[in-house]
């Protein structure tokens, strides 16, 4: 009798252990939380994330100045660059296509 009751105590710890093992190696991911984890992160509706919002303040892709308008072209790669109105001669003599 003593036996039985010994080897309860120490086989139930035991084979908990290697049921929750066993489910801890488990790979794959449930979509259903990485959804829910998703859905929380993001900002609120009609949230602005930076204060420069369009092209206003944006800098110009080849001289690195801010400019207030920026006239985005397009090279034979597919490339879309932004240059402000002192570059456009860059732009022209590029044969780029204005977007």
């Amino acid at each position: 009798m003593l036996a039985v009751i010994i080897i309860l105590i120490v086989g139930v710890p035991v084979v908990v252990y290697m049921i929750k093992s066993r489910h801890r190696r488990n790979n794959v991911a449930v979509l259903q939380d990485y959804k829910r984890r998703k859905k929380r992160r993001q900002p609120a509706e009609g949230a602005v994330s930076s204060p420069h919002h369009g092209t206003e303040g944006k800098k110009c892709s080849h001289c690195r100045k801010e400019a207030k308008h920026l006239t985005f072209y397009a090279d034979d790669n597919g490339t879309v660059i932004g240059l402000c109105s002192a570059c456009k001669p860059i732009a022209k003599r590029r044969d780029l296509m204005p977007l």
